[in-house]
């Protein structure tokens, strides 16, 4: 038993700080106006820190079985993550598409979500910044949505700024080692 634990410990440390990075990667990108972005850099550690992300939770629920997705559901902070997974997924899972596009599922990831929001949705917006696109602008995801993420991408994702709800998975993630 005290060998799993420390196996999940060390895993979680690999895939904390590996989240971390990505995350300031994507913050580092993505600051400045909407010209001046660095958008291969930013899309790489956008799609980065969303898989990243999809470890830390494939970690937990292991460690904690559903105790996780019930404490995930009980927080802002675990309904960002919820909403991410969806627009993670969006991208990530294409079912109709052939064995050799779904290997590109996280170029997948980046053509259905970042392309869908940034310069297009920044110019419609108005304000330079850029955003998550509202759920309309996602293609549809071609599964079923047992966990309700699509209101969590609808309430905590869609048109919220880039870098806040990574910046809230984050901190849930953060939380969840307290």
């Amino acid at each position: 038993m005290d060998s799993q634990k420390s196996l999940f410990e060390n895993a979680l440390e690999v895939v904390m700080a590996s989240l971390r990075a990505a995350t300031a990667r994507a913050s580092a990108a993505g600051a400045g106006d909407v010209e001046s972005v660095d958008y291969p850099l930013l899309e790489a550690a956008l799609v980065e820190t969303l898989w990243w992300q999809k470890s830390a939770e494939d970690l937990w629920e292991e460690e904690c079985g559903q105790a996780f997705y019930r404490k995930r559901d009980a927080s802002d902070g675990g309904l960002v993550v919820g909403g991410l997974a969806y627009a993670r997924n969006v991208g990530g899972y294409r079912v109709d598409r052939s064995y050799e596009e779904v290997v590109y599922r996280a170029a997948s990831t980046v053509e259905s979500v970042v392309m869908a929001s940034f310069g297009a949705r920044a110019a419609e917006i108005g304000d330079g910044e850029l955003r998550w696109p509202p759920f309309g602008y996602l293609p549809p995801l071609p599964m079923e949505d047992p966990f309700g993420r699509v209101e969590m991408y609808k309430n905590h994702i869609a048109d919220r700024s880039l870098m806040e709800p990574l910046q809230a998975a984050l901190g849930f993630f953060d939380e969840m080692l307290i």
